[in-house]
């Protein structure tokens, strides 16, 4: 049964124990291999098309009570030769609790359905290099739990401008109707499905999640502290309390750039050989998973 709850958080909701920001969607998607689909009637498959496909959208399955902080997104393809400034895409938080065409026929409740929280951007203001774009949803107030989707609505993006995501590569998704979109009539279709673009494969789309007092860390007094940030090469990282903790740093195209065992409380990276810009640090131990977006002069 669907357990999604939305609601304005008082003050309090955010203080009373410590937040484990998660990138969910992160590491399945970095498992496969990013590829760039197009549609054979022109545009592409994740993107604007000659279908008039509405939206693009990647759902979530999330156990624990989480605060929706925000989204990241991988564009594969991104001109703007209208000139229009209206031209835009909107990026909408669904319920998953709508009917849909699965892999086997229709499916009730895994669908993304009602729009909880949106946000609109000029399709001016989209990365063309492949970078990482982050859209800031921590004024939504949204609780999250079990599944939600994140998608990217195109039916506002003038004529001549294109805008599509990357994907894994078929055969990465693990068949999990987890990447939905929904066609010209206003139908919801798992991309995986037949009448779809029959392909297995994830979206670029990540939701940047504050878990907010899960079971097993109801004891952790504060969070993670990361300096200096922005850095010109050493990194000092000091974890919330004693573990074994695995640390990784991901470039904005996705790319893995660092990966240390580490025990204890602390260490220090010494970033001095990656390029500058931004980089993203996740460090995970036993009972936690913490991100922090981190910039290299």
């Amino acid at each position: 049964m669907l357990r999604l709850v939305f609601a304005l958080l008082m003050p309090f909701a955010l203080t009373a124990s410590a937040q484990v920001t998660d990138t969910l969607g992160w590491q399945r998607f970095h498992e496969g291999t990013p590829l760039l689909y197009t549609s054979p009637n022109g545009g592409y498959a994740f993107g604007n098309n000659g279908y008039g496909d509405q939206v693009k959208a990647q759902s979530f399955s999330h156990s624990e009570s989480s605060v929706l902080r925000g989204a990241l997104i991988r564009f594969g393809a991104v001109t703007t030769t209208s000139a229009n400034p209206q031209s835009k895409i909107r990026i909408s938080v669904y319920a998953n609790n709508g009917r849909g065409l699965g892999l086997f026929g229709y499916v009730d409740g895994l669908a993304p359905d009602s729009i909880l929280a949106v946000k609109d951007i000029p399709v001016s203001d989209l990365p063309i290099d492949g970078s990482l774009f982050e859209v800031d949803l921590s004024d939504s107030n949204l609780v999250l739990i079990d599944r939600f989707s994140i998608g990217i609505d195109l039916t506002m993006i003038a004529a001549g401008d294109t805008v599509a995501l990357l994907s894994t590569t078929d055969g990465d998704g693990g068949e999990r109707q987890e990447a939905w979109e929904q066609d010209a009539a206003g139908d919801w279709l798992t991309v995986v499905s037949a009448f779809s673009w029959g392909l297995d494969v994830d979206l670029a789309i990540f939701a940047l999640v504050d878990v907010n007092d899960p079971a097993g860390i109801e004891d952790l007094t504060t969070e993670m502290a990361v300096w200096p940030n922005p850095t010109d090469g050493p990194l000092s990282v000091h974890f919330p309390y004693t573990d074994q903790w695995i640390v990784t740093i991901h470039g904005v195209n996705g790319q893995l750039e660092m990966h240390q065992g580490i025990s204890g409380d602390r260490t220090t990276l010494d970033l001095s050989c990656l390029v500058p810009g931004l980089h993203l640090l996740r460090v995970q131990g036993r009972e936690s998973v913490m991100v922090r977006r981190i910039i290299v002069h």
